[in-house]
């Protein structure tokens, strides 16, 4: 058996595509639901901005509208985010909303609350801030997705053949450094990496049964984000390019099209916005003729 630190790293490794008015919502192309996302607003505007980075708190004035801020964390460790597979899981005779800000997380996490979330037909609303395993599957997951007024939707790899790389690279490294701790490294690498290919074909069913094209995992883990023009990416700067996004073109040729809203495309402006956010990265845009064939 793995000791307890390694079995952390071990779970770790497992979920590496990480490393998410006052006006009504009118549902479009169904039966016609309207939905006051005013206590999910009122709610965010009491929480500071900094805290779409911390463990996830969940806030569900009713049971159609969820509210979710901050982190997607593992099921066993975070509160607000075992709520929110909660809240995902439950049926409510249709009509959910959920309004979500957040910078990402636990991917098979975030996996697992979309496929609940396609599969009840949510409206999921991006405030401010979606990123990573946000915007890849929470996000990216459903039909009817929408944003606040200059929401940043950022993506950032998955479930990759260069995700699968990375993690069959670190498990040779850890291997070799703590293998006399595992009873058997072999089968241990086995199965993690077949989990890793099941949550790959989850990812990319999910999708296309959203009606997205799947370059936005695969392209974009496959693209050098180094390699892009400083003006697509803000200017000069020396921080890193931790994230891409597209324009509001490429988006809706990548399926990614909204029901609500628009997100911030400017370079300058999405930098301008991240800082204000507190990060010390930059996003870069992402041009679909840029994707690697």
């Amino acid at each position: 058996m793995a000791s307890c630190s390694v079995r952390s790293l071990l779970l770790w490794l497992s979920a590496v595509p990480m490393l998410a008015s006052c006006a009504s919502l009118v549902a479009k192309g169904r039966e016609e639901h309207v939905f006051s996302q005013s206590a999910c607003l009122d709610w965010f505007e009491s929480r500071a901005a900094v805290e779409a980075t911390e463990p996830g708190k969940f806030f569900s004035p009713d049971r159609h509208l969820g509210c979710f801020d901050g982190t997607i964390e593992r099921e066993d460790l975070g509160a607000g985010t075992r709520a929110l597979a909660d809240w995902a899981g439950t049926a409510s005779g249709g009509g959910k909303v959920l309004v979500i800000r957040s910078h990402g997380g636990d991917a098979e996490v975030a996996l697992a609350i979309a496929e609940n979330l396609q599969a009840q037909d949510v409206t999921v609303f991006a405030h401010e801030l979606c990123a990573s395993s946000c915007a890849n599957y929470i996000f990216a997951g459903v039909e009817d997705r929408r944003v606040t007024s200059n929401a940043l939707v950022l993506f950032h790899g998955g479930f990759s053949d260069q995700s699968r790389s990375r993690i069959e690279e670190s498990l040779e490294r850890l291997y070799a450094q703590v293998g006399d701790q595992i009873q058997d490294a072999e089968v241990d690498r086995q199965r993690l990496l077949a989990s890793f290919d099941s949550n790959r074909a989850r990812q990319d069913a999910l999708l296309r049964r959203a009606g997205v094209d799947t370059a936005i995992i695969h392209a974009v883990d496959a693209n050098d984000a180094s390699s892009l023009s400083a003006e697509l990416c803000g200017g000069v700067s020396n921080l890193p390019r931790n994230f891409v996004y597209f324009s509001e073109e490429d988006a809706a040729q990548l399926g990614l099209n909204l029901s609500g809203g628009a997100t911030l495309t400017d370079p300058t402006s999405v930098n301008r916005r991240i800082a204000d956010f507190g990060r010390a990265f930059v996003a870069c845009r992402l041009p679909l003729d840029t994707f690697a064939q």
